[in-house]
């Protein structure tokens, strides 16, 4: 049980939710803004607008969410890494839930945003900003 409260550090998750709620709704925004509206692939709209965000993103969790303040290298390549695997996962995902299975893309891709934001936030806790 220590374990489990050990991973996660409610002030920590709260930080975390809270920027990820954020971010996540402006991310999604601009999903479908390209995939409604200007009728991108949803593949594309992924592939261009994770990179931008991924910034904002280290940003955040660097100086809100884990409280390391100061950009060390190291921790700015592990975050990396960590993010390239979300990224990878999130683009697999969605290609098999829309081109594979034929599923709505939106919903698909808000559930895979919720299963991604938890093993993201337990990746950056326990290897990218551990103490």
């Amino acid at each position: 049980m220590e374990n489990i409260k050990n991973l996660f550090n409610l002030e920590q998750l709260k930080r975390y939710y809270l920027t990820g709620i954020i971010l996540n709704i402006l991310g999604f925004s601009i999903y479908i803004l390209f995939t409604l509206y200007f009728e991108f692939k949803a593949l594309t709209v992924i592939f261009f607008s994770q990179p931008v965000i991924f910034l904002i993103y280290f940003f955040f969790q660097n100086n809100y969410v884990f409280q390391v303040g100061k950009f060390r290298y190291y921790i700015f390549l592990k975050f990396l890494i960590n993010f390239l695997i979300i990224y990878l996962l999130n683009l697999l995902l969605i290609f098999l839930s829309v081109e594979v299975f034929n599923l709505n893309h939106i919903y698909s891709q808000l559930i895979i945003i919720i299963i991604l934001s938890l093993l993201n936030f337990i990746i950056n806790k326990k290897i990218t900003f551990r103490n």
